[in-house]
């Protein structure tokens, strides 16, 4: 299982990074379009391109988009919403051109229409369905010249006289069709009462919600040449580009992200919108996990700095590196890694927040919620506040990182030495203290408990196979980084006398419902990392 699992971990960097960073693929890039790009509120009817330029009609009046704006473009002539055809007793709903008539869908039925014929009535069948169709509100061609319909029975395909009909068994999101435009290469686009798919090769894509669009509703949607997709809504137009990048690419971006938005003194922290959906609205903010969060980014940072020689992904570990270090260096005892690290002019009046009066609040909905004043300490110089009642979360990120840094970014003795000293902090002071986080009140935080009494009791149980885990994997870590031999008679104690590697064998809880938490996959993950990676004896990998 070692092997297997440093095989995977190793690979980038047996496999030059040109193979697989810049192998190209589709990224598709969302721009909305609303009162502030010049659009009047209201719901837009359509959208189309007219002489290469999209025009949108709205409130009975037609927008050009030119510049970056959308502009009046007088009184011209409206596109007509469809051709008028008659069905008698039918309400007609959706038409098109098709094989030298028109298929029209009704509220009641598809038809084909030739001329100086009477309309034919239309019955879908494949070897699974057989439909009488209602609600026929979106028909389209493709560009191979197939025939879709989207109804309320789902959505059918007719491929010259042959049927592929779908449901949700088939793998259709939704039902409630508005509309449909083509694009390129077979693919075909629904809009609905709540979002658009993408169908292409008999495999389906939904997209709903502001991370697509303004508003779910699509009244019309119309195809570039390049595939660009423009929908009109009741709240204004998404415009979704398909963008050729690489994965070098895409990491830059998300990098730029977090430099621009997520940067707070070395720490990669959470960004709050002071306007909503506006990005440059945004304002650094904490959590509870700023040092997991920057022992992530430090990370990948490292492998990134191992694999590609980029001397940008050097200077962010190492910057990544010196923050962990100062949330260990600041604090009340060696050893006791802060949360959080703030000035102490921060805009929000932390102690305030968590007042006495305010724990003994949180405790009536939450019996464990620590009663712990101040959780925001002053440094000992006065400029900085730090955050109390450390959890394993942020001890699962020190350590991945601190052996990743080690391996792959320190370089120089004294580099090397200083991942040694925080590493030999941290664990000792959990030696120490029994194996838990003990805070500046002498106590224990809420969620550093990693001993074998909490295991045993019925407070920390369920909590036994994945602290367990943990606490080998930080040995591990320490033994490696360090060289100290003592802390693998830690971990043999743990394991002989404690059980621990057998609470191991099941990290992950999957009963009752409320323990299965997707954090701990992450605190899992890096755990494993130290607790395989590092481990020498072969009886136990």
């Amino acid at each position: 299982m070692k092997f297997l699992f440093l095989w995977l971990v190793l690979i980038p960097f047996h496999i030059p990074a040109q193979s697989v960073g810049n192998q190209k693929f589709i990224q598709e890039i969302v721009t909305i379009h609303a009162v502030k790009n010049g659009l009047p509120e209201g719901k837009v009817d359509k959208i189309y391109f007219r002489n290469g330029i999209p025009v949108a009609e709205i409130l009975k009046q037609k927008f050009q988009f030119q510049d970056g704006k959308w502009i009046a473009a007088g009184n011209a002539q409206l596109k007509s919403l469809q051709k008028s055809h008659i069905i008698p007793g039918r309400k007609v709903l959706s038409s098109i051109a098709y094989k030298g008539g028109y298929a029209v869908g009704c509220d009641e039925g598809l038809y084909f229409i030739s001329t100086g014929k009477k309309p034919e009535r239309i019955f879908p069948q494949s070897d699974k369905y057989n439909w009488s169709l209602k609600d026929v509100s979106a028909i389209v061609t493709d560009s191979k010249g197939r025939l879709w319909v989207g109804a309320e029975e789902g959505v059918g395909c007719l491929d010259g006289k042959s049927w592929k009909l779908f449901t949700g068994k088939e793998g259709l999101p939704y039902n409630k069709f508005i509309c449909a435009a083509a694009g390129q290469d077979g693919t075909v686009w629904f809009g609905t009462e709540n979002g658009v798919i993408e169908v292409k090769n008999d495999y389906f894509k939904y997209r709903y919600s502001r991370r697509w669009m303004p508003d779910d509703h699509v009244n019309d949607m119309t195809v570039q040449p390049d595939g660009t997709l423009w929908i009109a809504t009741n709240q204004g137009i998404s415009q979704i580009t398909p963008a050729v990048m690489s994965l070098e690419d895409k990491a830059k971006i998300f990098t730029k992200q977090v430099e621009d938005k997520h940067n707070r003194m070395g720490f990669v922290a959470p960004s709050h919108l002071k306007e909503q959906f506006n990005p440059e609205s945004s304002e650094v903010a904490i959590s509870d996990n700023d040092g997991m969060y920057t022992s992530m980014y430090g990370a990948a940072n490292a492998f990134r700095y191992a694999a590609s020689g980029d001397l940008e992904a050097k200077t962010l570990a190492e910057r990544s590196f010196k923050a962990c270090k100062w949330l260990v260096d600041i604090t009340h005892e060696k050893g006791f890694p802060a949360r959080v690290i703030i000035p102490v002019d921060w805009r929000e009046p932390v102690n305030e927040i968590y007042s006495q009066e305010a724990n003994l609040k949180h405790q009536q909905g939450d019996p464990m919620w620590k009663n712990i004043y101040p959780r925001f300490p002053k440094s000992k110089d006065g400029k900085y506040l730090w955050k109390c009642d450390t959890s394993s979360d942020e001890l699962a990120g020190h350590f991945f990182f601190y052996g990743i840094y080690y391996d792959l970014v320190a370089k120089t003795e004294e580099e090397k030495k200083e991942v040694r000293e925080v590493v030999g902090d941290v664990m000792d002071h959990l030696i120490r203290h029994g194996y838990k986080l003990v805070d500046h009140d002498g106590k224990v935080t809420r969620w550093g408990d990693f001993s074998p009494e909490y295991f045993n009791s019925v407070y920390g149980y369920d909590q036994r196979g994945l602290n367990s885990m943990m606490m080998l994997s930080f040995l591990n870590v320490a033994k490696h980084v360090t060289g100290d031999s003592k802390y693998d008679k830690e971990a043999k104690i743990l394991r002989e006398k404690y059980n621990y590697h057998i609470n191991a064998m099941h990290p992950k809880e999957f009963f009752p419902p409320e323990n299965v938490v997707p954090w701990d996959n992450n605190l899992c993950l890096m755990s494993m990392y130290g607790l395989i990676n590092y481990e020498t004896d072969p009886s136990l990998s």
